[in-house]
């Protein structure tokens, strides 16, 4: 479940990228809870390999998006749910550098994860 988190963990940030690339405005958030668990749902049967490959493919997606950013973009404000509330609203620039630390807190618990299985052969 966590790799299959992990591999389609782009989808929130690359609807938020395209709508700003095509409107300028922000977006509201979609329901991540749902999102994912359905998400979770439909890659219940998916191994590893198909796994790591739709990471790699929702990866070069949002770096694509990124990579269409302009100034005025990296400056709209968002609100971010996960965040305390009625803390400033950060900028897409934060956001989008934010992310990195969601990769890395679930990449961590993916490591403890295989060490654990491996320990268990």
């Amino acid at each position: 479940q966590l790799l299959a988190h992990i591999a389609t963990g782009d989808w929130v940030l690359q609807g938020h990228l395209r709508h700003i690339i095509e409107t300028g405005a922000v977006a509201a958030w979609p329901d991540v809870e749902a999102g994912n668990a359905q998400r979770l749902h439909e890659r219940r049967f998916s191994n590893d390999r198909a796994l790591a490959e739709e990471y790699l493919s929702m990866r070069h997606e949002t770096l694509r998006l990124v990579s269409q950013l302009n100034d005025e973009h990296l400056k709209l404000k968002i609100e971010l749910p996960f965040r305390p509330k009625g803390e400033h609203p950060r900028t897409m620039l934060d956001y989008v550098l934010g992310f990195d630390a969601h990769d890395r807190a679930h990449r961590d618990q993916l490591r403890m994860a295989m060490k654990h299985a491996t320990s268990m052969r």
